[in-house]
């Protein structure tokens, strides 16, 4: 996980006043070297099987192509490191890498814990993206809980969203 070295801001959240944290983008998983080498084993093996169902017509060459692209397209971002992103909740609502979720394009928030990180989820009203994962580092999701229930309601029922578990789980 990326370190993040300045400290957290809590300006009393009962009164409604900023609380504010630093925090990676995403949380960034070790990729080495076998990792690597699978991707592209199962690139090849895609392609190949792509070639071989096609007959090596024209078609098989395009499907053969999207594999091994979008093995270029992991290893390369694989390797990206995240920024550090400031978050902040306040009257206005939050704010998470200069861009504002006002309060009233909110619906509900919900954390989960897993044995690597702390995830702030929220959904809001917007129709693409409609949930946006916030990391919580080293902030006490209880002081964000507790904050965030002044202005929207807990959904307890919702869990990991599948796109951060598939990515915790291929390590990506």
């Amino acid at each position: 996980m990326t370190k993040v070295d300045k400290p957290v801001d809590i300006v009393n959240p009962s009164t409604g006043q900023v609380l504010a944290w630093e925090a990676p983008e995403f949380f960034q998983h070790s990729k080495g070297f076998i990792w690597m080498v699978i991707v592209w084993l199962v690139a090849f093996a895609l392609a190949a099987l792509a070639l071989w169902s096609y007959r090596l017509s024209f078609s098989g060459v395009l499907a053969g192509i999207v594999p091994l692209a979008a093995a270029l397209a992991r290893t390369t971002q694989g390797r990206l490191k995240p920024d550090t992103v400031r978050i902040a909740l306040d009257d206005a609502g939050v704010t998470v890498k200069g861009q504002l979720y006002s309060w009233s394009e909110l619906k509900s928030f919900w954390l989960v814990f897993s044995e690597i990180s702390q995830v702030l989820y929220l959904e809001t009203t917007r129709p693409l993206f409609s949930v946006v994962s916030i990391q919580l580092a080293k902030m006490d999701p209880d002081t964000v809980r507790t904050y965030l229930l002044n202005h929207l309601p807990e959904r307890s029922d919702r869990a990991e969203e599948f796109g951060d578990r598939l990515a915790r789980i291929i390590k990506f």
